[in-house]
């Protein structure tokens, strides 16, 4: 573990500076340094590898090879503005804001390296689902709050897609909980180690199909193609606003995707020579976990890139009878073989 006094250090801080706000500085400097330079990559080799895939032109007009193409679409999206804007302190303004608010705030409870999993309880890894119940619940009302059906009709189907993916996703984790002294962050980084044949999608047959079952589940409630987004929020807002949106979902799904790494992937673990603590290790367990999640999400988006989209209804039909019996019958018959193996 990190210590207070090694973190003031290395953010050059005041040795009297508050635990707390030497944590929320760690965590916007990880967000900064980390997280967004993450998502530029992903996107710019999503939309690379994609085109290449399709035989179609990829990103080449903004600097050497089209690296600056994100930053450049993402620019044109801030100084545009549309034809539907919302008013400030609207309901709609307010509901997209807290639900904002309310996604971008789980990377306090991820576990993005030893040192920065703050919240280890026994069941922190439930913790990020109700952060997805929050936001559904905000998306609802953000579509609720449109005058017309449509947008109630949007956030109804999107809620449904959120719920539906939920549900598998949690039968997964169950069945992580099988092969880890409970659910905490550490507790099932602890049974794993760095090298592959010590992960835990490699311990059983059941957790080596849990893992795309568990990450089909999240793209069903992020709504990453082929498993179609609802345009509940897309169509209520444009410009900054909707560059808003759609960071926001690529980063659900980074989420996702480093939740993912850590439950099945061999979690921020290091060989046994570079986990001496310190900062140095802090910062490399969670360079770690971040290529983890960045390539599970570009081969997620590589495989996804070949299948057609799906509409809400058929993304809701695949989870509940594919996804949800799938991960049921997988937990059911783990419990069954350490029954039968205690007994």
């Amino acid at each position: 573990m990190t210590s207070a006094a090694e973190w003031t250090i290395a953010l050059g801080l005041s040795e009297v500076t508050p635990w707390a706000a030497v944590i929320a500085i760690a965590l916007v400097a990880v967000f900064i340094f980390g997280v967004l330079p993450s998502l530029y990559f992903y996107s710019y080799l999503q939309r690379k590898w994609v085109s290449d895939l399709q035989a179609r032109v990829g990103p080449n007009r903004a600097g050497p090879a089209g690296v600056f193409q994100p930053i450049a679409l993402a620019m044109m999206n801030l100084l545009k503005r549309g034809d539907q804007e919302v008013g400030i302190f609207s309901p709609e303004w307010i509901w997209f804001h807290i639900r904002n608010a309310i996604l971008f705030s789980s990377l306090a409870l991820l576990p993005i390296g030893g040192a920065l999993a703050l919240v280890n309880t026994d069941l922190s890894t439930f913790l990020v689902f109700w952060v997805i119940l929050a936001t559904t619940l905000c998306t609802f009302f953000l579509g609720s709050a449109q005058r017309g059906g449509l947008g109630l009709l949007g956030a109804s189907r999107e809620t449904a897609q959120m719920l539906a993916g939920m549900i598998p996703a949690m039968f997964c984790l169950l069945l992580v909980s099988s092969q880890a002294p409970g659910l905490s962050w550490r507790g099932v980084s602890e049974v794993q180690g760095f090298f592959p044949h010590e992960w835990l999608i490699l311990r059983s047959p059941g957790l080596f199909l849990a893992f795309p079952i568990f990450l089909m589940s999240g793209m069903v409630m992020m709504g990453v193609h082929p498993f179609g987004p609802s345009n509940a929020a897309v169509s209520l807002f444009s410009g900054r606003a909707l560059l808003l949106i759609r960071f926001s979902r690529i980063y659900a799904f980074f989420v996702w995707s480093m939740m993912a790494s850590v439950l099945f992937l061999g979690s921020w673990r290091l060989p046994e020579g570079l986990e001496s603590g310190g900062v140095l290790t802090a910062l490399l367990q969670t360079s770690w976990v971040f290529i983890k999640a960045v390539t599970v999400m570009l081969g997620s988006t590589l495989i996804a890139s070949v299948l057609p989209g799906w509409r809400s209804d058929q993304t809701v039909q695949f989870s509940w009878i594919v996804l949800a019996p799938l991960a049921l019958l997988l937990l059911l018959v783990s419990a069954a073989i350490r029954i039968g193996v205690s007994g």
